[in-house]
C-alpha cells in the first residue's frame, strides 16, 4: 500500500465512520482506522517531498495527483501546470511543507520560462 493508497482508505473510512452511532464501537473502529490511514499518508508525502528533487516526476506524482483528485488533462503539453497544481493541492491538504512547495513552485515556473 502507498501513500496514495493510504490516503484514500483514510478519506473513505471517515465517511464510514458518518453511518455509525456516534460514540458507538463502530464510530471509534472507523475513526481509528481514518487516523492510522491519515498518518501513514502524511509520512509517504514527507517521505516524497524529500525524495522529489532527487527522483523527478515519476509514477508517486501521478498516483497523488489522483487521489486528491487533480486531473491531467493533456501531460505532455501542460506537465508543469499539473506539477503547479498538484502542489497547490499538497500544499493546500496540509501534505507538503509551504517552504519546500514554494521552492518547487520557483523550479517548475523556471522551467517553463518564468510563467
Amino acid at each position: 500500500m502507498n501513500g496514495p493508497d493510504h490516503y484514500r482508505d483514510a478519506e473513505r473510512a471517515f465517511e464510514n465512520a458518518k453511518s455509525y452511532e456516534p460514540g458507538s464501537v463502530q464510530e471509534r473502529f472507523q475513526l481509528d482506522a481514518a487516523q492510522y490511514h491519515a498518518t501513514m499518508a502524511l509520512a509517504a508525502a514527507t517521505a516524497l517531498q524529500a525524495a522529489l528533487p532527487l527522483i523527478g516526476d515519476d509514477q508517486q506524482i501521478t498516483d497523488w495527483a489522483k487521489a486528491i483528485g487533480v486531473t491531467f488533462t493533456t501531460p505532455d503539453l501542460v506537465r508543469i501546470d499539473d506539477a503547479l497544481a498538484l502542489l497547490d493541492q499538497l500544499d493546500e491538504e496540509g501534505l507538503i511543507v509551504p517552504a519546500t512547495a514554494e521552492r518547487l513552485r520557483e523550479v517548475l515556473r523556471r522551467k517553463n520560462g518564468g510563467a
